[in-house]
C-alpha cells in the first residue's frame, strides 16, 4: 500500500468505470480508488469543484476551491497539490488540513501563467493566518 495518492478527476472515472454524476459518484470513485491502491487517503483532485478526501475507515471530506474558477494556467497545479499536501502532513497536519492547505497554494498557482510556484508567505498571506506550524 501507500500513504496517500493525489489522482486526478479523470483518473478516477478510469478506475470507477463509469462517468462520475454526483458528489456520491465521487465519494465512491474516491473510495474505490483509495482502496485499490490500499492507500492511507487519497486526496482526489477536482479541478474548479476542488478536491475531496477519503480516508481509510471510510472518513469522506469535500473540500472547494480556493480562490476563483477562472484559471489563467493548470500548468503545475496537480504537482502543487502533491508537493504540498506532503509537505503539510511532514509538518503533522492531518489530510484534511493537509488538502486545505494544497487547494490554497493550488488556488494560487493557477492564477499566475506558465508552469508557477508559490511561497508560504503567498499561502499566509491569502490564508489570513500563518502556515507554520501548518497542523493547529
Amino acid at each position: 500500500g501507500v500513504t496517500f495518492a493525489t489522482p486526478n478527476e479523470d483518473e478516477a472515472v478510469q478506475a470507477f468505470g463509469a462517468p462520475i454524476r454526483g458528489e456520491a459518484d465521487v465519494r465512491e470513485a474516491a473510495e474505490r480508488l483509495r482502496a485499490s491502491l490500499d492507500a492511507e487517503f487519497l486526496l482526489l483532485t477536482r479541478g474548479h469543484d476542488g478536491m475531496a478526501v477519503a480516508e481509510r475507515g471510510g472518513s469522506y471530506t469535500a473540500i472547494p476551491i480556493w480562490g476563483t474558477a477562472e484559471a489563467a494556467d493548470t500548468t503545475g497545479a496537480g504537482d502543487t497539490v502533491a508537493a504540498t499536501s506532503l509537505l503539510a502532513l511532514a509538518a503533522g497536519a492531518t489530510p484534511v488540513e493537509a488538502a486545505r492547505v494544497a487547494t490554497i497554494a493550488a488556488g494560487i498557482v493557477v492564477q499566475k501563467h506558465g508552469a508557477a510556484t508559490t511561497t508560504a508567505e503567498e499561502i499566509e498571506r491569502v490564508a489570513g493566518h500563518p502556515t507554520r506550524p501548518v497542523a493547529s
